[in-house]
């Protein structure tokens, strides 16, 4: 397992909401619809390649739109020594990694009109 130091992981990681937001937009199926096999083996595969190169030593995630659940899982570990594997209840510290999904929802509720950037605090 590699050292990874918090300001890497979170630099690594901070354009990942941006990234999936617009990959959503693009690729989403109808709202009806699930996931297909296929796309849940490259959710996987790509999640499993952060594990396995030791960028993060664990993943929970779960991706869904409005209305469900489109795929959900875990992978590697939530502790490293002694081994305790990433379990669907795990709790995570999100340190300061969670700045970036609010500035996106901030972003998007300034899109729709529904937040100003210019009003003051």
């Amino acid at each position: 397992m590699h050292n990874i130091s918090r300001r890497h992981f979170v630099r690594t990681i901070a354009g990942v909401p941006f990234l999936m937001a617009a990959a959503a937009k693009a690729f989403a199926p109808p709202q009806n619809i699930a996931f297909s096999r296929s796309q849940k083996e490259a959710i996987e595969a790509i999640l499993h390649r952060l594990v396995d190169s030791g960028a993060v030593p664990g993943i929970s995630y779960s991706i869904g739109n409005a209305r469900e659940t489109l795929a959900e899982g875990t992978l590697g570990l939530q502790v490293v020594d002694p081994r305790m594997p990433m379990e669907k209840d795990t709790r995570c510290a999100l340190a300061s990694v969670s700045k970036q999904f609010v500035s996106a929802a901030c972003y998007l509720l300034q899109q729709k009109g529904a937040l100003s950037l210019d009003e003051p605090l």
